[in-house]
């Protein structure tokens, strides 16, 4: 079975996307124990390190080149073509496209296509990333075949921390913004910028 990738992740590894935000003043770079992963960061210190430069939110970096308009692609559906995958980037992090293709053979029934997916991602980040958080998972497979009665549409979406930080969501500075494991927050960072924190937190308020 053939695997078409249909969108990429729009992340700060493409090279306009980070020229981007380095114009606009935001800052570019990996965590030691994440090099593969740039992450987006205020000028002045160490927050938020977002892992991708499109967002609906996020409004504290929306003046350093964090934008929230899409790439939009079309493609003509075939005979050839099965199923659909739409995932958040948590999957596309610890699965290959192949490695998602093979799951979604395997699953005795498209029901629990959705499902089988996550757990395996699940279990991925936690062998690949063992002292992190666990990214939050969505997917929806769509099936295209429709002579078929069990072509489905599923959704299924998880938090599922590791066993090492089973803490609660984690919280940052910026009221009302509830942040998933694709933001960092360096603590000792944030411990000594609280007067910088407290005038971006003015700054929103006015």
């Amino acid at each position: 079975m053939k695997c078409n990738i249909f969108t990429y992740l729009i992340c700060s590894r493409l090279t306009a996307e980070e020229a981007r935000i380095r114009k606009c003043k935001g800052r570019v770079f990996a965590m030691r124990d994440e090099p593969e992963v740039a992450r987006v960061w205020l000028p002045k210190y160490d927050f938020p390190g977002l892992a991708m430069t499109r967002a609906f939110g996020d409004f504290c970096l929306k003046e350093f080149g964090l934008i929230s308009v899409p790439d939009i692609f079309y493609r003509r559906i075939t005979d050839v073509d099965e199923f659909v995958v739409l995932a958040t980037d948590g999957i596309w992090d610890v699965l290959s496209n192949e490695k998602v293709v093979e799951i979604m053979s395997c699953c005795p029934t498209r029901s629990c296509t959705a499902r089988t997916l996550v757990e395996s991602a699940v279990k991925a980040w936690r062998s690949k990333y063992p002292t992190s958080r666990v990214d939050d998972y969505a997917a929806v497979c769509l099936f295209l075949n429709s002579n078929d009665s069990t072509a489905s549409t599923t959704y299924l979406e998880v938090n599922i921390p590791s066993p090492e930080q089973d803490e609660g969501p984690v919280k940052d500075d910026f009221p009302g913004l509830d942040r998933s494991s694709t933001v960092r927050v360096d603590n000792n960072v944030l411990g000594e910028s609280k007067n910088e924190a407290s005038e971006v937190d003015a700054k929103k308020e006015l």
